[in-house]
């Protein structure tokens, strides 16, 4: 079932938001982890490399940070209502149509763990082990979304062509 042209825009375009805003936020964390703790040592001649300007990035990282979390967090609550308009005008229909059924419940599915793994993250459930967790489940679903969509929107496409295709061949040309 096609969206409507804005309203489908409009989800691209939170979810590439989302995914920029992301992976930001995950270099902005690598860095961290990397300069702070560099568990495994690979990287002490880049580090070395790197050691005057160390204060500078981590001031300037610190600030990108507090901004991506906020545009994320944002684009994130408009992305929760997005989702609940595309559960009802699109997954519904689609679901009794019998059309798309396992791409479009791997997306579904996708997006509650990252909603859950989010809630985990935001009000810090449990331990920092349940944190630490939640956080790397969130980064490989989040990266995980975009190809899967791509996916989806691609085998609804070819599905779509395919059923067209069958009913102009079986439908005599006037």
């Amino acid at each position: 079932m096609r969206l409507n042209t804005t309203f489908r825009m409009c989800v691209y375009f939170g979810f590439a938001v989302l995914f920029a805003t992301g992976m930001i936020l995950a270099a902005s964390d690598l860095h961290k982890d990397v300069v702070d703790n560099d568990p495994v040592g690979f990287l002490k001649g880049y580090l070395a490399f790197l050691k005057d300007h160390v204060e500078f990035a981590k001031d300037h990282l610190a600030a990108l940070k507090v901004w991506m979390l906020a545009i994320h967090g944002g684009v994130a609550m408009f992305m929760l209502m997005a989702i609940g308009a595309l559960v009802q005008t699109h997954a519904v229909r689609s679901w009794n149509a019998r059309m798309n059924r396992v791409t479009g419940s791997l997306a579904a599915s996708c997006n509650a763990i990252l909603i859950l793994s989010a809630l985990v993250l935001y009000y810090n459930f449990g331990s920092d082990l349940a944190r630490l967790w939640a956080s790397d489940i969130h980064l490989v679903f989040g990266i995980a979304i975009p190809l899967l969509l791509f996916v989806h929107i691609w085998w609804g496409r070819r599905a779509r062509y395919r059923r067209d295709a069958r009913r102009a061949v079986a439908r005599p040309a006037a």
